[in-house]
C-alpha cells in the first residue's frame, strides 16, 4: 500500500492475499514515483534558500537597525540588496570595528546564505565581516564553523553581489552583520536567504521532565537515531536517560558545558561494555545548540553543532535494551549507572527526536506511553542573560555609583569565563587611599586588599579557573571578616579589615600598571547594585554612570574554544589563550608548529635512501606520512649499488618458543606495538616482502595434510586463517616439502604431519597476507609438543618512489580529483629538470581560493595560496646551487590555519603573514592539475615522482600510463634514453628536447658526429700545451686517432713531459704499419709495431686506438685483431710524469723528423683533443703550422626527428579524473530539475515495460524437480530451505523459461 498524503509518501507491506508478491525493485520504483509526484504537485523543494525580504521589502524598514549611520541618506533601512534607495546603502557612523547592521526576520528562520554589496555608485564596500544571531535581539552569538568564528569574505567593488553559503545553517529571529574591514567606509547592502522553521519546543525548569514508558514494548534496538536542540545557561543537567533491567543504559547529559555520552549495550564477564566520551564545549552560553547521535550496531556518530565525531561502543554486544523507561530533560534516578551529574536540565529544548518519535510533540499531545513529570511550558521561556566581552588587555567598564562612597563594607559579585590564566577582573579605589583588586593569576583567583593604614591582605583561591567555563564569584568585606564564595564554595577570612569604599569600580581592567582581563562577565553586581548591561547598552542608567572603553562589547560573549574540536592532529594536546592556541606534539611523532600534522619521518627506508639520510641503521617510518597510520621503528639496510633499501620490522616471536603442549595462541607484538594494518601500508607499497616461519614438532601435527583440519596455522593481517606454511602458496594446505614432494612421509604435505618428529620452515612471501598477526596451535595430545619461530618482516623497495611521470611540454599535465584540505594540507613530491621555471601543481577553488607550487627560477621554488581575500607566498632559495641540474630535489608544502611552510631539500621556509587573511579555510573545488597551471600553460618540463597529498598517493604513473595527459609518459622517460648523442658524448636531458655535450669528445655538432680534422703535410704540426694546473702523473694513457694518408712514413702524434725525457710517439712506419714508442723514467725506449699497410692512394679512413694501463698495452687499427701485451719485463717506470705537450705531426718547424701528410681527426690523448682545440676552438693553449681544417671525408651521422603530438586541450571528465565538481557558470538548479524530470520519465518507462511484461507473461505449465516438502512452502525462499532440509548442499533444479529485462 502506497499512501500519498499531507505528510508525504509512506509504504506499507500488506498480506499477500492476492497470491502475488510484488518484487522489491517494483516496490522501490512505485515509492519513488509516488514521491516524485507528491513533490511536484505539492511544489516542495529540497532547497532552503529563498530570499527573506531585504530586496523585496518583505522585511520592513522598522525591522532593520544599525549601531549608527553616517547621515540620513545612509540609514540602516537603505541596506537592501540591489536597491539604490536613499544614498545607495547603509554606511556606519564611525570607523570602529564594533559597528553593526541588524535585521529582524519577523519569525524564526533557518538561514542558509547571505549576500552583500557595497554602496551604490560609490567606492565604498565591506571587504570582510562576521555574522551574529539572536532569538531576542538582546544576547547575541557569533556564527562559528569548526569551532572558530568565521570571518566572511566581502566585496571587491560596490556593485557585484557576493554570496556566502553557511556550512551550518543558523536558526534565529535576528541576524547581524559586523564589518571588520572595508574600502573607504563600512557600507553595505545585504540579503538573507533561508526558509521558515517550526519545531515543538518546551521549557524545563529543573524539576519537570518527559517520561517514555518502555516496559511494553521495550526499546530493543541495534540502531538508534537521536537529535535535538537546546539552550541553557547552566553547565550541568540530564538531557536523556534510560536504563534496562539487564544493565543496559544510555545517558546524554551536560557536564561543565559539554555533552557527555554514557552508553552500555551489555557487559560480559570478560569485557566491560561501558562507553563514555565528552563532546563539545561552552554549551551553557544560553544560545541554541544542535546535537545528533546515530548508532548502527557498535559504530556511532555524534554531532555537536555540526562538528562530527565517530567512534565505537565498548564490549561485545550490539543491542540496546531499555525495558523500564526513558526520560528526557531530567530523571529521578540520580546515582544510577551512567549518570555523572545530580541535576536536571534547566533551559529550552526543541525538535527532540528519538528513533523517529517527536518526544516533545508526543508529550504535549499526551500520546500513549508518554507522560510528563512536573509541569512543562511548551514555549521557550529561557532567561535572557546579557554578557560583556573584554577582547583586549586595555578593555574595561567603569561604573561610578551615586551616593555609594563612604561605606565600611565592600560587596561585589559576578560570573566570569576566560582561557587566559592572568588578568585584572575588578579594581576599586578606597577612600582616602588603598584599593581592592580581584584578578586571575596563574589560573587562580587572587584578591589583594590594601587599606589606608597600609595593611595589605592577600587571598588566593581556586585553580584552573581559565578553563573556559563560567565561574561565579562573590566577595563581601566588613570590618572583621572577608567572605569569598567561589563556584558555590564559601571561605571566611577572619581578620580586622578597615576600609572606606569609594564610588568607582573598574571592571575588566583599566589600570595602566596591570594587565587587563580577557574574557566575558555577566550577572555583575557592585555595592548591592545590579548592573543591567542592556540598560548600559541603551544608555539608560539611573544609578550613576557606566562607560565601556577600548573595544569592550555588550550583548555577546566572544570567548571561543579554539581547542574543540581539537585542531591538533594525531592526538596532539591543545592549549589556548584568548586569541591563539598551541599544540603539544612531543609524543606524537608529528611537527608541533603545524598542528601535529606533518610527519617527522620518511615513509619507508627507501625514502631515507632517496633523500641521502643513511647515517644509521634504526629509523622511524610513517608509511602514510600525515595520514592516520602511526609512525613505527624499523631497521634499514641500504644497497647503494642497486639503490634499493630494505625495511625490517621486528617483533616478539623471533626466537624459538618453548615447547608447547596443549592449545596455544600467540598474538605477535611488533616494535612499538604498532598495528599490523599500519605495517600493511608499507607492505602493500613494497616491491617484495617475506617472513621466515618455522614449526618444530615432537609428535605434534601441523596442517594435518592432506585434507584434514589443521592443528596449527597463522593469522593474516586481515584476520584470515592461513592454512599454508613457509614456502607454500596461500590456500595450498602445504609446507615447503609438500611443494617439492620431499616430505619425510611422502603421503603428507608437511614433515610434521607424518609419524616422525621434524621441522617445517620456509618464507611466507604473499604480500596481501603479511605481516603475520597471530600463531594458533591446537592440542595434539599429552605427549606431543611443538615450538615455533617467526622471523622479522623484510621488505624491499617502495613503489612510492617508482610513481613517476615525465612531462615533455609546457602544456603537459595530469588532472586529478580536487584536494581537500580546508584546515590543513600537505603535499610532498620530488622533481628533476633542466628547465628554469614551470608550475608543478595548481588547484583552484571557490572565492578565489587556490594553491600553487612552481619553479620560479633555476634556484627558487614558490608556494602560493589564497584563502579567499589574500594571496600568501612562501618562497625558497637553493642558495647558490641550481635546481635545474637534473638531479632529484624534494619539495614539501604544508598549509594550515596557523602557518604555511615550504621545505626544499630539507631546508624550511615559513609564511610569516599566514594569519592576515580574514578567511582561514582553503576551499578547493576544481581538479588538481599536476604539471601545469589550470589553463594547461606555464608547465613544468621534467620528471615528477612520489607525490603524496594528505597521506594519499597521487597516482602519477597509472594516470600517465592510461594516456592521461598531453605529452605525459609513465615513468622517467627522457629524450636521452635513446642515446642520441654519439662518440661517447654526454646527453643533457631537457625532456622536451636534449643537448649533446661534445666537450669530452673530438667531435662537434648537434649529435657530436661531425669530424674536426686537419689536412697536413710533412712540415705541418699542431702543438697543444697542457695547462700547468692540469698536469699529472699518469699510469693510464688512452689515444684515438683517425687519419688517411698515401705516405708510408710520418709522426701521427707525440706526447712528452717538459724536458722530453719521458714520451709517447705514435707514427706510421716505412711499411705503412703503426709504431708506438714509449720511454718512462730510466727505462730504455720500448717500440711495438702493429703490422699492416694503412696508407692508401684512395684516401681510405682509418681509426687507431691505443691504451696503456700501467704495463698492459692494447693497440688496434680499425676492426683488425688488436695487439695486446704486458710489458712488465721491459717496463719498470710505467708512469708519465707531468705530460706537458701533445704534438700532432712533426715535433716543430725546425725538427728533422718526417711529419704526417694527409688528413687527421678524432685525435684524443686521455681527456685532451689537440686538433679540435686548434681547428675549432682556436685555443690559446695550442699553436699550429701549415694546416687546413677539414672533415677528412667523413659525413656526420644524424637521427630521425622526434615527432610530437598536436595539443588538443584538456578538460576534466569522469573518465580521467573522477572529477564531479561544479564548473564556472554551471546552472546547478537547472541541472537538478532536469535530472529529476529525467528520473521521473525513466521510472514511468520502467513501469510501462514491467506492466506489459506482467500481463503478457507466459501462463503455461512448467516442470520442476522439487524435493519433498518444497511444494508446501509459502514462497521461494522457504521452498529452498525445505528442500535443503531433505538433501543438504543440493539445490532443487528448476526448469525456467527465459526472461528478458530491458
Amino acid at each position: 500500500l502506497i499512501i500519498v498524503g499531507e505528510g508525504g509518501v509512506a509504504y506499507s507491506t500488506m498480506a499477500a492475499s492476492c497470491g502475488y508478491r510484488i518484487p522489491t525493485y517494483l516496490r522501490i520504483a512505485l515509492v519513488l514515483t509516488a514521491t516524485l509526484i507528491y513533490n511536484i504537485e505539492s511544489g516542495e523543494s529540497a532547497t532552503c534558500d529563498s530570499a527573506l525580504g531585504m530586496k523585496s521589502k518583505g522585511i520592513s524598514d522598522s525591522q532593520i537597525s544599525a549601531s549608527s549611520y553616517a547621515n540620513t541618506d545612509t540609514e540602516a533601512k537603505y541596506a537592501r540588496l540591489e536597491r539604490d534607495y536613499g544614498g545607495g546603502g547603509w554606511t556606519s557612523g564611525s570607523d570602529d570595528t564594533d559597528e553593526w547592521l541588524a535585521i529582524e526576520l519577523g519569525d524564526r528562520y533557518e538561514v542558509t546564505k547571505v549576500a552583500t554589496q557595497g554602496r551604490d555608485s560609490q567606492t565604498e564596500w565591506v571587504t570582510s565581516y562576521t555574522l551574529m544571531y539572536s532569538d531576542n535581539g538582546d544576547d547575541w552569538a557569533y556564527y562559528v564553523e569548526d569551532g572558530l568564528i568565521r570571518e566572511f569574505t566581502g566585496n571587491t567593488d560596490s556593485g557585484t553581489v557576493v554570496t556566502q553559503t553557511l556550512a551550518d545553517p543558523i536558526i534565529a529571529y535576528y541576524i547581524r552583520f559586523n564589518p571588520l574591514t572595508w574600502n573607504q567606509a563600512a557600507s553595505m547592502r545585504v540579503e538573507i536567504y533561508g526558509c521558515s522553521y517550526d519545531a515543538y519546543t518546551a521549557t524545563f525548569d529543573g524539576s519537570a521532565y518527559i517520561v517514555y514508558d518502555t516496559s511494553n514494548p521495550p526499546v530493543e534496538t541495534t540502531e538508534d537515531s537521536i537529535s535535538f536542540r537546546f539552550k541553557t545557561n547552566r553547565p550541568d543537567g540530564v538531557l536523556l536517560y534510560g536504563i534496562g533491567s539487564q544493565g543496559d543504559y544510555m545517558a546524554l547529559q551536560l557536564i561543565d558545558g559539554s555533552i557527555e555520552l554514557n552508553v552500555n549495550l551489555g557487559t560480559s564477564d570478560d569485557v566491560d561494555g561501558t562507553t563514555s566520551a565528552v563532546y563539545g564545549s561552552l554549551l551553557d552560553d544560553n544560545h541554541w545548540h544542535t546535537v545528533s547521535y546515530n548508532r548502527s550496531f557498535k559504530s556511532y556518530k555524534i554531532s555537536v553543532d555540526d562538528i562530527i565525531y565517530t567512534s565505537e561502543t565498548s564490549g561485545e554486544f550490539l543491542r540496546l535494551d531499555i525495558d523500564t523507561m526513558l526520560t528526557f530533560g531530567g530523571t529521578s534516578m540520580f546515582g544510577d549507572d551512567g549518570l555523572s551529574v545530580d541535576s536536571n536540565f534547566i533551559g529550552c529544548m526543541e525538535a527532540f527526536m528519538f528513533n523517529g518519535e517527536d518526544i516533545i510533540k508526543s508529550a504535549q499531545t499526551s500520546l500513549n506511553l508518554f507522560s510528563v513529570e512536573g509541569s512543562l511550558s511548551y514555549t521557550c521561556q529561557g532567561e535572557v542573560v546579557v554578557p560583556i566581552t573584554f577582547p583586549d588587555y586595555d578593555s574595561y567598564m567603569e561604573v561610578i555609583l551615586d551616593d555609594s562612597d563612604g561605606s565600611d563594607t565592600f560587596d561585589v559579585s559576578f560570573y566570569f569565563k576566560s582561557y587566559d590564566d592572568s588578568g585584572l577582573m575588578l579594581y576599586h579605589t578606597l577612600d582616602p587611599k588603598g584599593y581592592i583588586a580581584i584578578a586571575l593569576s596563574g589560573g587562580e583567583l587572587s584578591i589583594t586588599i590594601s587599606t589606608a593604614t597600609s595593611t595589605t591582605a592577600e587571598i588566593s583561591s581556586g585553580s584552573d579557573l581559565n578553563d573556559g567555563n563560567w565561574h561565579s564569584l562573590a566577595l563581601y568585606i566588613e570590618e572583621d571578616a572577608a567572605t569569598l564564595t567561589l563556584d558555590g564554595d564559601t571561605d571566611e577570612i577572619n581578620r580586622v579589615i578597615e576600609i572606606t569604599t569609594g564610588d568607582t569600580y573598574q571592571i575588566g581592567g583599566g589600570i595602566d600598571s596591570e594587565t587587563g582581563f580577557l574574557g566575558c562577565m555577566e550577572y555583575i553586581s557592585v555595592a548591592g547594585q545590579t548592573i543591567d548591561l542592556m540598560d548600559v547598552l541603551k544608555d539608560d542608567v539611573d544609578y550613576g554612570s557606566v562607560e565601556i572603553y577600548n573595544g569592550a562589547t555588550i550583548d555577546s560573549c566572544g570567548v571561543v574554544d579554539r581547542c574543540e574540536p581539537n585542531p591538533c592532529e594525531h592526538e596532539g594536546v591543545c592549549s589556548q589563550s584568548w586569541s591563539d592556541f598551541s599544540c603539544d606534539c612531543s609524543s606524537t611523532g608529528y611537527e608541533a608548529d603545524l598542528l601535529c600534522h606533518s610527519s617527522w619521518y620518511m615513509p619507508s627506508c627507501q625514502g631515507y635512501l632517496e633523500n641521502n639520510q643513511t647515517s644509521t641503521m634504526t629509523y622511524y617510518v610513517d608509511p602514510d606520512l600525515s595520514g592516520d597510520a602511526e609512525p613505527f621503528i624499523v631497521k634499514c639496510e641500504f644497497d647503494f649499488t642497486t639503490n634499493i633499501a630494505t625495511t625490517i620490522v621486528q617483533h616478539d616471536a623471533m626466537t624459538l618458543s618453548d615447547d608447547i603442549s596443549g592449545s596455544y595462541s600467540f598474538p605477535l607484538t611488533y616494535s612499538g606495538s604498532v598495528d599490523v594494518d599500519d605495517i600493511g601500508i608499507l607492505v602493500d607499497r613494497s616491491t617484495s616482502c617475506s617472513m621466515y616461519i618455522e614449526y618444530d614438532c615432537v609428535g605434534a601435527t601441523l596442517l594435518n595434510s592432506p585434507g584434514g583440519d589443521p592443528y596449527a596455522w597463522w593469522i593474516s593481517r586481515q584476520g584470515f586463517d592461513m592454512i599454508n606454511w613457509g614456502g607454500a602458496a596461500p590456500g595450498s594446505d602445504m609446507c615447503l616439502c609438500g611443494v617439492y614432494g620431499n616430505c619425510t612421509d611422502t603421503s603428507k604435505w608437511c614433515n610434521c604431519d607424518g609419524t616422525n618428529d621434524g621441522t617445517d620452515s620456509g618464507y611466507l612471501t604473499d604480500k596481501d597476507s603479511l605481516p603475520v598477526k597471530e600463531i594458533l596451535i591446537l592440542d595434539s595430545g599429552d605427549s606431543n609438543t611443538a615450538s615455533f619461530l617467526v622471523g622479522e618482516l623484510v621488505c624491499q623497495g617502495d613503489s612510492l618512489y617508482d610513481n613517476e611521470a615525465t612531462f615533455a611540454s609546457t602544456r603537459s599535465s595530469l588532472w586529478f580529483n580536487s584536494l581537500h584540505g580546508e584546515k590543513s594540507i600537505d603535499i610532498m613530491f620530488s622533481f628533476k629538470t633542466r628547465s628554469d621555471s614551470g608550475v608543478f601543481i595548481e588547484n583552484q577553488g571557490s572565492d578565489n581560493d587556490f594553491i600553487k607550487v612552481e619553479l620560479e627560477s633555476s634556484n627558487t621554488v614558490v608556494f602560493t595560496y589564497n584563502t579567499g581575500d589574500y594571496m600568501h607566498t612562501v618562497a625558497s632559495s637553493s642558495e647558490g646551487s641550481d635546481l635545474n641540474d637534473n638531479d632529484w630535489h624534494t619539495v614539501i608544502v604544508i598549509r594550515n590555519i596557523l602557518q604555511a611552510k615550504l621545505v626544499l631539500d630539507g631546508t624550511e621556509y615559513t609564511d610569516t603573514d599566514s594569519q592576515s587573511s580574514t578567511s582561514y579555510l582553503l576551499e578547493l573545488e576544481y581538479p588538481l592539475v599536476v604539471g601545469a597551471d589550470s589553463d594547461d600553460e606555464n608547465g613544468f618540463v621534467g620528471v615528477l615522482r612520489g607525490m603524496v597529498a594528505n597521506g594519499e598517493i597521487i597516482e602519477l604513473y597509472s594516470m600517465a600510463e592510461g594516456d592521461g595527459g598531453y605529452m605525459v609518459t609513465a615513468g622517467d622517460n627522457g629524450r636521452c634514453d635513446s642515446d642520441p648523442c654519439m662518440n661517447g658524448a654526454t646527453c643533457l636531458e631537457y625532456y622536451s628536447t636534449f643537448v649533446c655535450d661534445c666537450d669530452n669528445t673530438a667531435f662537434i655538432g648537434d649529435y657530436c658526429s661531425e669530424e674536426v680534422g686537419a689536412v697536413m703535410d710533412e712540415d705541418s704540426y699542431i702543438l697543444y700545451t697542457i695547462p700547468t694546473d692540469d698536469r699529472s702523473i699518469d699510469s693510464v694513457e688512452e689515444v684515438t686517432i683517425g687519419f688517411y694518408t698515401a705516405y708510408k712514413q710520418g709522426i701521427l702524434m707525440s706526447v712528452a713531459n717538459s724536458d722530453s725525457t719521458e714520451y709517447l710517439i705514435i707514427s706510421i712506419n716505412t711499411e705503412g704499419g703503426i709504431d708506438v714508442e714509449m720511454e718512462y723514467g730510466d727505462d730504455d725506449p720500448i717500440i711495438r709495431t702493429y703490422d699492416g699497410d694503412y696508407t692508401d692512394i684512395d684516401d681510405t679512413f682509418h681509426v687507431l686506438y691505443f691504451k696503456r694501463d700501467m704495463t698492459d698495452i692494447t693497440l688496434q687499427v680499425d676492426n683488425y685483431i688488436p695487439l695486446t701485451e704486458n710489458l712488465a719485463s721491459d717496463m719498470v717506470a710505467y708512469k708519465m710524469d707531468d705530460a706537458a705537450t701533445i704534438t700532432v705531426g712533426k715535433e716543430s718547424a725546425t725538427s728533422t723528423e718526417t711529419g704526417f701528410s694527409g688528413c687527421i681527426s678524432r685525435v684524443k690523448y686521455n681527456n685532451y683533443f689537440p686538433v679540435k682545440s686548434e681547428v675549432y676552438f682556436e685555443s690559446d693553449d695550442s699553436t699550429s703550422n701549415n694546416i687546413d681544417g677539414d672533415t677528412c671525408g667523413q659525413v656526420a651521422a644524424t637521427i630521425a626527428p622526434y615527432l610530437t603530438e598536436p595539443y588538443s586541450g584538456h578538460w576534466p571528465n569522469e573518465t580521467d579524473t573522477g572529477y564531479t565538481g561544479q564548473q564556472a557558470g554551471e546552472d546547478v538548479d537547472g541541472n537538478v530539475i532536469a535530472g529529476v524530470v529525467a528520473v521521473f520519465i525513466l521510472v514511468l518507462i520502467f513501469l510501462l515495460v514491467f506492466l506489459v511484461r506482467y500481463f503478457a507473461r507466459h501462463k503455461g505449465s512448467y516442470h520442476t524437480h522439487e524435493e519433498d516438502g518444497a511444494t508446501e512452502a509459502d514462497d521461494a525462499d522457504t521452498s529452498i530451505l525445505k528442500a535443503e532440509e531433505q538433501t543438504p548442499h543440493v539445490l532443487p533444479q528448476v526448469e525456467k523459461g527465459k526472461e528478458y529485462f530491458i
